[in-house]
């Protein structure tokens, strides 16, 4: 994951690169055919989960260690939250954008990105609020 700056710029750049891909008919066919075999081939899932899945966690890892680094996002936590928090991360962004490409046949444009990451990045940064009572 190229460094963009900000932990802004880089959680935006990853959606436009993911949509983009996802943007070719190739692509959206081959990940419905996938995903829909997975479901009954534990094997296929298993493989899914270490050629695909592992590696964009890595990723968010990564990007989330380097914005600490500068100065982007406050100090790390303990590494089963830090771990727990990176792959909330990549589940809500390939969700989000899975979801808007595929299901909901909306464009994954600039200002649609922009708001997802304004949505995201106090998750990202630890700073979210939780509301009174809850977990």
């Amino acid at each position: 994951m190229p460094d963009r700056g900000s932990p802004a710029a880089d959680v935006e750049g990853v959606v436009l690169q993911f949509a983009a891909l996802l943007a070719r008919p190739e692509t959206r066919c081959g990940l419905m055919g996938v995903v829909a075999e997975s479901a009954r081939d534990d094997a296929l899932r298993e493989r899914i989960r270490a050629s695909i899945v592992g590696p964009r966690k890595r990723l968010v890892a990564e990007g989330r260690a380097r914005a600490r680094a500068r100065g982007g996002l406050p100090p790390g936590k303990d590494p089963r939250t830090a771990a727990r928090d990176s792959d909330l991360v990549l589940d809500m962004v390939a969700g989000a954008v899975v979801h808007r490409c595929l299901a909901g046949s909306e464009p994954v444009d600039p200002a649609w990105v922009r708001s997802l990451t304004r949505v995201l990045l106090p998750g990202i940064a630890g700073t979210a609020q939780n509301p009174a009572g809850s977990v």
